[in-house]
This record gives C-alpha cells, structure tokens and sequence, in this order.
C-alpha cells in the first residue's frame, strides 16, 4: 500500500469507526472533530524508532452518505527500516470492522 492510501468503503456511515480504530492502534495526540484529523503517535520499541500517523476524514461533517479515510505515516527516523505498515494495518482494520472482505486478499487471507 502507497503512504497516504485512501478508501472509501460505501458503508461507512460515520466516522467514529476510524476514530475507533486510531485509539486500538496510536497513542492519540490531537483530535480535530471539526477538521476531521487525527494526529497519533506509534512509540519507539525495541524493533522501532516509532512514527507519527495522521488520520483524515471527508467530509468532516456529520451526517454525509460516505466518508473517505485517509492514512499518513511519517517515520521518526528515515532509517527505520523496521516501522510496520500503518497505513495500510488501519485502513485493514477499518474493513474488517464493517465485515468487508479483505483489503488486500495477498496479504490478508
């Protein structure tokens, strides 16, 4: 998956799921309801440097038919060659919560 891969699942009807999933996975540093971002942190571990990954929501509104979810990860270090596919494990995360099959059936079966 590309940094900054977006879905729009047609059955998203609110953006609490993303919300949601941003709490199992990052330590959540800044929620902007009304912009529809949220900025968390994944933590330095022994196999990491950690990263920073920001959420975006369209259209940050209430109420829309569909939501778009954006997923953005910046490593903390350019060298961190271990930091997992954030990116792409939320959005995973996101269809798995609405039933849907898998995101990526080659990596996902």
């Amino acid at each position: 998956m590309v940094p900054g891969e977006r879905i729009t699942p047609k059955s998203v009807s609110s953006p609490k799921l993303a919300h949601k999933v941003a709490g199992e996975h990052l330590r959540i540093h800044e929620q902007d309801k009304t912009r529809g971002v949220i900025v968390g942190e994944r933590e330095m571990s022994a196999w990491s440097y950690g990263a920073w990954v920001g959420t975006y929501i369209t259209p940050p509104t209430p109420g829309a038919p569909v939501y778009t979810v954006e997923v953005v990860r910046r490593k903390k270090m350019t060298t961190n060659v271990g930091e997992q596919d954030w990116e792409y494990k939320m959005l995973r995360d996101i269809y798995r919560e609405l039933g849907l099959s898998a995101l990526d059936p080659r990596r996902d079966p």
